[in-house]
């Protein structure tokens, strides 16, 4: 039913942006939508969102870390894991300019909210900042772009309350300790929000720290409730 509102809607495309075959409703191929979505043998937990390979008896439910320390925001949800085709999507999206995948990130991120009962139903959406630095020179925020298809897709409000006060260099090769000493102090709130709940939107999460430091300067606002929306998620580092 969601896909043939989506035809209607939203009609098929010239191409995949991806691959170039013929594009449906969502503004890619079913292919290349099968291949982001397979999680194959991972699990995401119920809460951070962040796979875990799938073990005899342990096919859900919270990791291990989010049994002993759970985040801050409740649920966190993405298409699948950062890697493969998904991981290259991205890229394509972040770096080549290919901006249209922000339509079929959003939409496919507004199906996932629409089956999660555990998300609030009158959110406010709240894509995560980047510095300025990033901005100049890539010309767009990708998480304020899917936040908008997400808005538009289900009517539900896009609020740009955070702002990023602070420019960081890469995480990609921190530890999750060090990538959460080094988000602290980097995002601030803009405005109040009137709504009590919130979905934060951002492209990546691998350990958490950025959505958690968001989710706390939201909390500590008056927002009741945190979830997020990403497009992709990581592996968690450390299995136990």
């Amino acid at each position: 039913m969601f896909k043939k509102f989506l035809d209607i809607v939203f009609p098929p495309g010239p191409g995949c942006p991806i691959c170039g075959d013929k594009a449906d409703a969502y503004g890619a191929c079913a292919r290349c939508r099968q291949e982001i979505t397979d999680t194959g043998g991972y699990a995401a937990c119920t809460a951070c969102g962040r796979y875990r390979p799938i073990l005899r008896g342990t096919a859900g439910g919270l990791c291990p870390e989010c049994r002993i320390s759970p985040p801050p925001f409740y649920p966190a949800r993405s298409l699948g894991l950062y890697q493969g085709l998904l991981k290259e999507s991205i890229y394509l999206f972040k770096y080549g300019g290919c901006t249209s995948l922000a339509g079929f990130f959003g939409l496919l991120l507004a199906e996932i909210y629409m089956t999660e009962p555990k998300y609030p139903r009158y959110p406010v959406l709240v894509p995560v900042p980047l510095s300025q630095q990033k901005m100049q020179a890539r010309g767009f925020n990708q998480s304020e772009l899917v936040a908008a298809e997400i808005g538009r897709t289900l009517n539900l409000p896009v609020s740009s309350a955070l702002k990023r006060i602070a420019h960081t260099t890469s995480q990609s090769k921190l530890t999750r300790i060090a990538r959460r000493e080094m988000i602290k102090g980097v995002f601030a709130l803009d405005h109040k929000l009137k709504a009590p709940d919130v979905i934060l939107v951002d492209d990546i999460l691998t350990t958490g720290s950025t959505v958690a430091e968001c989710t706390r300067i939201l909390l500590d606002s008056g927002v009741r409730t945190v979830g997020v929306l990403t497009i992709a998620a990581g592996i968690q580092e450390n299995q136990i």
